[in-house]
C-alpha cells in the first residue's frame, strides 16, 4: 500500500471517528435523546402546514402537501445544520488544531457526516407521514438515495468553504444567518416549484442546488405528476448551472484548505 493509499485511508478512519464520537456525544445524558433533534422540523412542520392550510388556505390545491412540507423541511434542516456548525467547526477545535497533526478538512466534513446520520433517522418519519398520506412510490424512488449523496456532497462543501473562510471573516457567521433564511424562503418548500411562474425566476431559484434537490425529491418520491428539475428549468439544458456550482464550491473549498492548512495556527 503506497503513502497516497494509507493517507486516504486515514483521512477516511478520522472522519468517520469524529462523526460517530459527535454524534454519541451530542445526545449523552439527554432524556429524550435523538428526539430532540426531531422536534425542530416537526416544529416548524406544524406551524407553517397550520399557516398555510388553515389560515392562507394556500397548501389545500398542493396534492401531497404536508408530505412535501415535511420532506422539505427535513432536507433544508440538514442542510442548515451542516453548514451553520461547519462554519465555526475551525475556530470550534482550536486546541485540537494545535495539539494534533489533524487533516484540517476532517473537522466540517465529520459535522456533515454526524449531521448525515440524524438525517437518516429522520427519514424515518418521513416514511410515516408518507405511509400515512398513501403515496405510492414508483420505480423513480430508487433516485432518491442519488439525492442524498447529492445533498451529502454539496451541504459538506459549502459547509467546509465555510469554515475556511469564518477563520479570517468572523462577520461571515452573520451573513451566513440572513443567507440562510434566504435560502429556506427560495427552495421550494412551502410551495411547489411550479406555482413560480416559467422564466427568469422560476430559474434563479432553480440554480440553486438545495433547490433542486428538494424539488427531485418531491418528484421521485412524492408525487411523480410534480415537474422535475429538468421540467421545472425553462431549458433542460439549464440544469448544467447547479452541477457546475457544486463542483466549482468542491474546488474552492479543496483549494482554499490547501492554502489555509499552513497558515492556520497564525490565523486562528
Amino acid at each position: 500500500m503506497n503513502e497516497g493509499q494509507t493517507d486516504a485511508r486515514r483521512f477516511v478512519s478520522l472522519t468517520f471517528t469524529l462523526a460517530i464520537t459527535d454524534f454519541k456525544t451530542r445526545y449523552y445524558g439527554n432524556v429524550f435523546g435523538y428526539v430532540w433533534s426531531l422536534a425542530k422540523p416537526l416544529m416548524l412542520f406544524g406551524v407553517l402546514y397550520i399557516a398555510f392550510t388553515k389560515i392562507i388556505s394556500r397548501g389545500g390545491s398542493t396534492p401531497y402537501f404536508p408530505q412535501m412540507l415535511i420532506t422539505g423541511l427535513v432536507l433544508y434542516t440538514y442542510f442548515s445544520e451542516t453548514t451553520s456548525q461547519g462554519l465555526s467547526s475551525l475556530v470550534g477545535h482550536e486546541s485540537l488544531i494545535r495539539k494534533v497533526p489533524v487533516p484540517l478538512l476532517v473537522i466540517p466534513l465529520a459535522i456533515a457526516l454526524r449531521a448525515f446520520f440524524t438525517l437518516c433517522l429522520n427519514l424515518v418519519a418521513v416514511a410515516v407521514f408518507l405511509a400515512a398520506g398513501h403515496v405510492h412510490l414508483t420505480w423513480e424512488a430508487l433516485e432518491f438515495p442519488l439525492l442524498l449523496g447529492a445533498l451529502l456532497v454539496y451541504s459538506a462543501a459549502v459547509g467546509a468553504l465555510l469554515a475556511d473562510l469564518y477563520v479570517p471573516f468572523r462577520d461571515l457567521a452573520l451573513i451566513w444567518e440572513i443567507a440562510g433564511q434566504l435560502m429556506f424562503w427560495s427552495s421550494p418548500i412551502i410551495y411547489p416549484i411550479e406555482k413560480i411562474p416559467s422564466g427568469f425566476l422560476r430559474d434563479l431559484i432553480l440554480c440553486n442546488p438545495l433547490a433542486d434537490i428538494i424539488a427531485q425529491t418531491r418528484h421521485v418520491l412524492i408525487d411523480p405528476n410534480a415537474p422535475s428539475v429538468t421540467e421545472a428549468f425553462s431549458s433542460p439544458a439549464l440544469i448544467v448551472i447547479p452541477i457546475a456550482i457544486v463542483f466549482g464550491i468542491l474546488a474552492a473549498s479543496t483549494l482554499l484548505y490547501r492554502w489555509i492548512t499552513p497558515r492556520i495556527a497564525e490565523q486562528l
